[in-house]
């Protein structure tokens, strides 16, 4: 019987473990910023992090999406795990921790907000 409970426990700390490092792991995934060559918003967003030093502090890979197909079809597929589809899919957005923030003010707050600013 203490065998039993012993692997039991063995196991349950085991899986607690890997519970936890693939939660690290997700939180360390590069964050997805959709943007436009040309957009004013992306600009806006653009900038922030560029004036910030952002990319020091967090992952976040641009993806421009108005000459790019597959990274348009990428916002697109991202937009309706989001709940964005037609009008209400726009860009700037970020993709981050399985939310989507879209538009320069929510992004730029979001990305505060993970920098501790």
């Amino acid at each position: 019987m203490k065998k039993v409970f012993k692997a039991q426990l063995i196991s349950l700390l085991v899986m607690l473990l890997i519970i936890a490092a693939l939660y690290i792991v997700m939180l360390q995934r590069p964050y997805r910023l959709y943007v436009g060559d040309g957009c004013p918003h992306c600009a806006i967003v653009e900038q922030y992090i560029k004036d910030n030093n952002i990319d020091a502090k967090l992952t976040i890979v641009q993806k421009e999406v108005w000459h790019n197909e597959q990274n348009n079809a990428e916002l697109l597929q991202v937009g309706a795990m989001c709940g964005l589809k037609g009008d209400n899919l726009g860009i700037p957005l970020l993709y981050a921790e399985g939310n989507c923030y879209d538009g320069d003010q929510p992004v730029i707050n979001f990305i505060k907000s993970r920098v501790g600013q």
